[in-house]
């Protein structure tokens, strides 16, 4: 008699936070004992002296399903928990359409980030409903294991019988033709409906000279767009004028339908105000902060006018926007932030200085935007900044970027490593904006970056990190 070879189980990652152990050793044990479920939790799975990180993220990329345990805690922590979401987020866009992949499961009544939002969620509150609610993620593993064609125990009432499910999904285009569904293996590129208002190029240039100083800038659409066939949301304007170097970023929100054009209205607007009053007003810490005040509430009552003019909503522009104004003669400094994105400084001496503060939303993965707020509390927005010492770099980028160098403090010296061959280079812009084109795994959104820096450094820069680059531009975090 020969031994019965060892079927294959449905392997699902549980992403959760260490506050929420207790509910989910209990999720663990009974997903263990279904028989052909292979939960993976990291304190039964990782062995003394493994390397926990690197065995979380080999779970993460091998499992078939991601069960993502939400609470109030774990949505508004920060740490390990966001980096396994990233993953798996990354991870279910190369799935077959309609593969269960992740299934938000809520342990309270938190809010769903919005990067989750698009999958159904279960709640596994409160206590009587557990039943149910376990009930519910069978259903959907159960799926995802005949999809997989793993074999599938139950006991029914003749005792225990396995059944073997095709792996392939079939879509039937009549009664008898079935045909295999192609499947997804890598992200894909795909462009927007020619029926889709509102055209926006899925890349953005530009630079200027600014005295001493140089700006260039860059902004292209991220994996995510390009696999679902939308069009880029992140928006920029650079300017000199009246001896201020002039910035404005901008991000819109992905699930708002009009929210690209609240990105673009909201940046030339706010760039619009300040170079219409910069020149007939003497150079000051007060005057910077009334632009500033001034920029934000003509691009709130823009977005505004626009909502009534189209007969939408107004959230529907929902978009950040990142300010900033520097007259380095007078070395004064101001900025402005509504929601995610990150304004920062690279100093002489190798110390960043954060010159923004991001905003987040109630949730991870939710930030605010300037459709939030009302128009008198966008003063409090603005601000102006003493610097430190002496700048090397500013940067003002929007999340895509800032997302993939957080903490700035540690990372932004691989981001510094690469700009002097950029702004070096013969098409500086160009440079910046293959940059962006950096792979980092769970990295999917729009780019967009802000350079800031001294033409009489960048040649001396560039010759010393020559030595050290020769392979073409990278971000190395």
């Amino acid at each position: 008699m020969t031994a019965m070879t060892e079927q294959a189980k449905l392997k699902v990652f549980l992403c959760h936070a260490s506050q929420d152990k207790p509910i989910v050793r209990d999720l663990h044990q009974r997903l263990s004992s279904e028989g052909w479920i292979d939960p993976w939790l990291d304190e039964e799975n990782i062995l003394a002296g493994q390397e926990w990180e690197y065995e979380i993220e080999k779970a993460v990329e091998s499992a078939d399903v991601v069960i993502v345990l939400l609470s109030s805690v774990s949505v508004n922590k920060e740490g390990y928990i966001q980096k396994e979401i990233r993953y798996a987020l990354d991870i279910a866009l190369e799935k077959p359409e309609g593969t269960i992949f992740i299934i938000p499961l809520r342990l309270d009544n938190c809010a769903v980030p919005r990067k989750i939002k698009r999958w159904q969620y279960v709640d596994y509150f409160p206590s009587e409903r557990l039943d149910w609610a376990y009930k519910k993620i069978l259903d959907s593993l159960r799926v995802r294991a005949r999809n997989k064609g793993i074999n599938i125990e139950y006991l029914n009432q003749e005792g225990i019988r396995p059944i073997i499910y095709p792996p392939l999904l079939v879509s039937i285009s009549n009664d008898s033709d079935l045909k295999p569904i192609q499947s997804i293996a890598e992200w894909q590129v795909n462009e927007p409906s020619a029926e889709l208002q509102d055209r926006t190029p899925h890349t953005r240039r530009d630079n200027r000279q600014a005295g001493e100083w140089y700006i260039c800038g860059a902004s292209r659409r991220g994996k995510l767009h390009e696999h679902d066939a939308a069009f880029r949301e992140d928006e920029f304007v650079i300017e000199y004028a009246g001896g201020w170097v002039l910035v404005a970023v901008a991000d819109g929100s992905g699930s708002h339908n009009l929210s690209r054009v609240g990105a673009k209205l909201a940046v030339n607007t706010a760039l619009d105000v300040i170079k219409r009053k910069i020149e007939f007003i003497p150079p000051s810490n007060s005057m910077a902060k009334t632009l500033l005040v001034d920029a934000l509430r003509q691009a709130w009552k823009v977005l505004n006018q626009e909502s009534w003019g189209r007969q939408s909503k107004f959230h529907d522009l929902s978009t950040t926007l990142l300010l900033l104004m520097y007259n380095p003669k007078n070395n004064l400094l101001g900025t402005a932030q509504i929601g995610d994105g990150l304004i920062v400084a690279q100093m002489e001496d190798g110390r960043v200085a954060l010159l923004g503060k991001p905003e987040s939303g109630e949730i991870y993965g939710q930030t605010n935007f300037l459709t939030n707020y009302q128009l008198d509390e966008l003063a409090l927005k603005c601000g102006v900044i003493d610097l430190p010492g002496h700048v090397q770099y500013f940067f003002v980028m929007t999340d895509g970027v800032a997302d993939d160098l957080y903490p700035p403090q540690e990372r932004l010296h691989g981001l510094c490593k690469a700009i002097p061959s950029v702004m070096a280079s013969q098409d500086p812009d160009k440079a910046l904006l293959d940059l962006l084109n950096y792979n980092i795994f769970g990295s999917f959104g729009d780019r967009t970056l802000v350079v800031i820096c001294k033409r009489e450094e960048i040649a001396a820069l560039s010759k010393w990190n020559a030595k050290e680059q020769t392979s073409g531009f990278q971000i190395k975090l």
